[in-house]
């Protein structure tokens, strides 16, 4: 129960903060499950189909019709991620995707009128027909659409409209994150302005929250040293935020602290990888994928100090190439 408790505590205070750069934090719980196996030092070699969250210039990296869908429990089961995406390629150098994020806390009990008073004495005895229900949830919306600059320049613009929702109150934005993908070689270089223009929330009561504008950048490489190991790709993170009181920083420059993520993935034949990482608040986090030419199935494990404190963190996702799902389903009607 104390641990129920603390998982409550901490999931208000991210849904309702006091201050307002801790606003925001609930778009921070990343998406995709390989993303999240590398720590989510992805901003170079992102998935397309999780590129609306990363980094929209990374949707141009496919070609296909792209579909993923992922499920988390997050905290012992306590708190509930889903996440949702299509990415479509269009015409002259342009890809368009859209996703949708939640995380809630479901079926959370309201005892405000679970105890009755009677008698006397006042005692009290449990009313079970008053117990009733309510949730708590918070996401967003994200539209995306990446241009080609280049041969190796990409760039992309992400609208994303975040909502809360808090018991009875409610709370609805908007914003725009703008993201830059470099090809060098066997680097990838990456470049995220997110809430580039700060982005505001407003409550059902009028109540206004900024978020602050952040910055990512990310590098990665892929070395193939063989057939049986098809490929290495280590990549290194860097988060740029305003303020001088978060935790866990890897170092204060100027006027806003830096973190690190680190990721490593290990491409096993064709069909199989690994994966490690450390998140920007120093835990980790190890993955695994399976993949084929219609569908990848990945898995990630989330473990360290918050985990140990707040139970595991478990993310399953399924990504569907759309464009080979129809073309094999068109062989297989004509055979």
């Amino acid at each position: 129960m104390s641990r129920i408790l603390s998982i409550l505590l901490v999931v208000f205070n991210i849904i309702y903060p006091i201050q307002t750069k801790y606003t925001g934090e609930f778009l921070k719980f990343g998406a995709g499950v390989r993303e999240i196996g590398l720590g989510g030092a992805v901003i170079s070699n992102a998935s397309p189909a999780t590129a609306f969250y990363w980094n929209p210039a990374l949707a141009l990296k496919s070609e296909r019709i792209l579909f993923q869908v992922t499920h988390t429990e997050e905290f012992a089961g306590i708190v509930n991620y889903d996440c949702v995406s299509l990415l479509i390629p269009g015409r002259n150098g342009y890809s368009y995707s859209i996703g949708l994020t939640r995380v809630g806390v479901d079926s959370i009990h309201n005892i405000s009128n679970f105890i009755e008073i009677q008698g006397v004495e006042n005692s009290f005895r449990p009313d079970y027909s008053n117990m009733k229900f309510f949730n708590t949830a918070f996401g967003a919306l994200y539209f995306s659409i990446a241009k080609l600059k280049s041969e190796n320049i990409y760039y992309g613009v992400t609208l994303k409209i975040p909502f809360e929702k808090l018991y009875r109150a409610r709370a609805w934005g908007i914003g725009i994150d703008i993201g830059i993908l470099r090809n060098a070689g066997m680097f990838q270089i990456g470049f995220v302005a997110k809430d580039f223009f700060t982005t505001p929330i407003i409550w059902d009561d009028g109540e206004k929250e900024l978020i602050l504008p952040s910055y990512l950048a990310g590098v990665s490489i892929r070395i193939k040293p063989g057939k049986f190991i098809s490929y290495l790709e280590p990549s290194i993170g860097l988060d740029f935020s305003a303020g001088k009181e978060e935790n866990d920083k890897a170092f204060y420059l100027l006027v806003g602290n830096v973190r690190l993520r680190f990721g490593l993935e290990i491409g096993i034949k064709k069909n199989f990888s690994l994966r490690a990482g450390r998140d920007d608040i120093g835990d980790y986090t190890v993955g695994a994928g399976i993949n084929t030419n219609v569908i990848k199935l990945n898995y990630a494990f989330g473990f360290g100090r918050i985990y140990r404190e707040l139970g595991n963190s478990h993310r399953v996702g399924l990504s569907i190439d759309l464009t080979e799902f129809r073309k094999a389903f068109i062989e297989w009607l004509e055979d």
